[in-house]
């Protein structure tokens, strides 16, 4: 009889034990898909907050490009506006070929001016240069008209210059 409980209480430990290693394991299985989750969830994480930068990062380009975009009817209009505050008399503007890059186009400009002395082309170039829009002096070609001035010669310096004005692609 003893043994008959005892056999009993021997089954009843082994179904105990049968079962904390069945809850064990699954405790650790439980644990490992945790751990996996929380991993995702850093992942995801980290992806939202770059995600945040470059939504802002495009907020900032999209501002920047309506200082870039410019169609050649804006860029003459500039142009003859510091021509007439410097004081340089603009003889030609000629539109040239744009130039198609993958970030960016150029839209040069062949201009030809008339101007009294190098500090007032100075100030001219510097101007177009300094502009809230994006112009840039590529080549110049300064020629003296000469040491004696003739009557009709209001002007001392002929000058050839290629401005590009650059627009960024959408």
């Amino acid at each position: 009889m003893a043994l008959a409980i005892n056999k009993d209480n021997i089954f009843n430990i082994a179904i105990i034990i049968l079962a904390i290693i069945f809850a064990f394991n699954i405790h650790k299985a439980q644990e490992k898909a945790l751990q996996s989750l929380k991993e995702k969830r850093n992942i995801e994480f980290k992806k939202n907050e770059v995600l945040g930068d470059i939504k802002q990062l495009e907020k900032t380009m999209n501002s920047y490009k309506k200082f870039f975009n410019k169609d050649s009817s804006q860029v003459i209009n500039t142009l003859n506006n510091i021509a007439r505050d410097s004081s340089v008399k603009i003889i030609s503007i000629k539109p040239q070929t744009e130039i198609i890059l993958p970030t960016y186009t150029k839209y040069p400009f062949d201009l030809s001016i008339n101007v009294d002395s190098y500090h007032i082309l100075g100030r001219f170039i510097s101007k177009i240069e300094s502009h809230s829009d994006v112009y840039i002096v590529e080549k110049t070609d300064i020629k003296s008209v000469g040491q004696i001035l003739r009557a009709d010669q209001e002007y001392k310096l002929d000058v050839n210059l290629r401005i590009s004005a650059i627009s960024l692609k959408d």
